[in-house]
């Protein structure tokens, strides 16, 4: 019996607990669309991956003007010179599929890491104003189907998000 009362004044902690946490909510993607944030992470890939763009624009340009040379002149080249420009196109082709999938892959990557790294700025500073506040948990707002605007803690997440 004592068993039960024990569980039943744990239960019960735990739903007053419940009742008198405080939730906040964070409007993430107006923070991370408002600042900087993006901002500087688009023109470091851009940076980064224009020069790797260029290489491969480069490459199909000479492999479509290597398959319109072989298509006009064919008739004309000799046997040999055919089978060697037919295995140059060939040949880029293949390089130009690989290192295309490798800047994807590359791009993806980057890609996911900036977004980790703006999320992980807005969930630093939505855990500072939290401790200020007194704010026991703290969603972000696109999953949230209500709550109080007093609640809503976006303006001093994005002040400190803008100071870093």
């Amino acid at each position: 019996m004592k068993h039960i009362q024990k569980i039943i004044l744990i239960a019960l902690g735990f739903m007053f607990s419940a009742a008198f946490a405080t939730t906040a909510v964070v409007d993430v993607k107006s923070i991370i669309e408002s600042t900087d944030i993006m901002k500087t992470t688009a023109a470091e890939m851009e940076k980064t991956f224009t020069p790797k763009r260029d290489e491969l624009m480069a490459m199909q340009k000479t492999l479509e003007t290597d398959t319109k040379k072989l298509s006009k002149d064919k008739s004309v080249m000799k046997a040999s010179d055919v089978e060697a420009l037919s295995k140059k196109i060939a040949d880029t082709q293949k390089t130009l599929m690989d290192k295309e999938q490798a800047f994807r892959t590359e791009v993806f990557k980057a890609q996911n890491e900036a977004i980790q790294k703006a999320m992980d700025q807005v969930k630093s500073a939505a855990a500072k104003v939290a401790k200020v506040k007194g704010i026991d948990t703290v969603l972000a707002s696109g999953e949230v189907l209500y709550i109080d605007a007093k609640n809503d803690i976006t303006t001093d997440v994005k002040k400190l998000v803008t100071k870093k």
